[in-house]
């Protein structure tokens, strides 16, 4: 497919309208309510997740440095959780 410039004096067949048709409807296939909800649980689990793990790091780094220790007490209460999930006990 060309692409035509706004101006230019080349006419559009209907063979660049069928390729943009087709191409539209791949699009909106793809484009789902299902597929961007889908992705936007996704965008927030991983801002969840990564916030978490600066947090985790960054109590830690700062517990042994000596630096803000109520960041290492939110570290540490968050390894505790870590540990219970994964033994799963209470």
């Amino acid at each position: 497919m060309k692409v035509v410039p706004v101006g230019a004096n080349e006419d559009i067949n209907g063979d660049d309208i069928k390729n943009l048709n087709e191409t539209l409807g791949s699009v909106e296939k793809k484009l789902t309510k299902k597929a961007l909800f889908l992705g936007g649980v996704l965008r927030g689990a991983g801002v969840i997740v990564g916030a978490t793990g600066l947090v985790l790091v960054g109590g830690l780094v700062l517990r042994y440095i000596g630096i803000l220790p109520g960041l290492s007490g939110i570290a540490e209460v968050i390894i505790e959780a870590f540990d219970k999930a994964r033994l799963g006990g209470s």
